[in-house]
């Protein structure tokens, strides 16, 4: 099996920085005709396309297939939208920062805000950073805990991108 180099994936694909889509240069059977794009979803909601017997995230290709090498950490993206590979959507960070990159709040919160939860007739606000939290405030509404909590996290989240 050869290792999948730059070399190899820019013979096998063509990308297309504005639309962030891997197509095959060369037809590979009938289910994989020259021009065609590459990749299904998987269950997270990530393209993923098989080669050398293996599935690799699009992203993590196109990031091979430009820079040369692989990504140091994980791939994020920026605007939450795990099909948009455009590489101005795309940064190599580390799993910590990454996981700052929240787009909203988790299934069982109650108010429907990032970093708000309620607290009788009020709502507070707080983030969390090196597993810590810190309390931002309590506020009469969700949406001014919620803007207090942006402008906090703005503040202590190098990987906000809110």
């Amino acid at each position: 099996m050869k290792p999948v180099t730059q070399e190899l994936l820019r013979k096998l694909f063509d990308y297309n920085p504005e639309t962030g889509e891997l197509s095959r240069l060369v037809t590979r059977g009938s289910r994989g005709p020259k021009g065609a794009v590459v990749g299904c979803l998987n269950v997270h909601g990530y393209l993923v396309t098989r080669l050398n017997g293996k599935l690799y995230q699009n992203q993590r290709l196109i990031w091979m297939w430009v820079h040369g090498h692989w990504p140091l950490g994980v791939m994020d993206h920026i605007n939450h939208v795990t099909t948009d590979n455009r590489l101005a959507n795309l940064r190599d960070v580390p799993q910590a920062i990454n996981a700052q990159n929240r787009a909203g709040p988790q299934k069982d919160n109650q108010c429907g805000y990032l970093g708000v939860i309620r607290r009788g007739n009020s709502f507070r606000a707080r983030v969390k950073l090196n597993r810590k939290m810190i309390y931002v405030g309590t506020y009469a509404t969700p949406e001014e805990a919620h803007a207090a909590y942006v402008a906090k996290k703005r503040e202590v989240h190098i990987g906000c991108t809110m």
